[in-house]
């Protein structure tokens, strides 16, 4: 079983990690821009690579959250 909460990432993805695993979590999920817009977010593939690499090293699960207006459920059409 995994536990963990949502974190920020305002100090980078590898500081998230870290912080999660300093209070006992194995997983966290963030948002990778801002969760009420659709506009892509520059990120720092090092700070990427050193979380990753961490939570390799750490058994911890990464989740990135899909910001708001992202629907995966088709649309569909009533026909009267």
């Amino acid at each position: 079983m995994r536990f963990g909460s949502h974190v920020s990432i305002r100090n980078g993805y590898f500081a998230a990690a870290k912080y999660m695993d300093s209070i006992g979590g194995n997983a966290f999920q963030y948002f990778p821009k801002n969760p009420r817009s659709l506009t892509v977010k520059e990120f720092n593939r090092q700070d990427a690579k050193l979380c990753h690499e961490f939570c390799v090293e750490n058994n911890l699960v990464s989740i990135a959250h899909t910001p708001y207006p992202t629907s995966l459920t088709p649309s569909i059409e009533k026909k009267l």
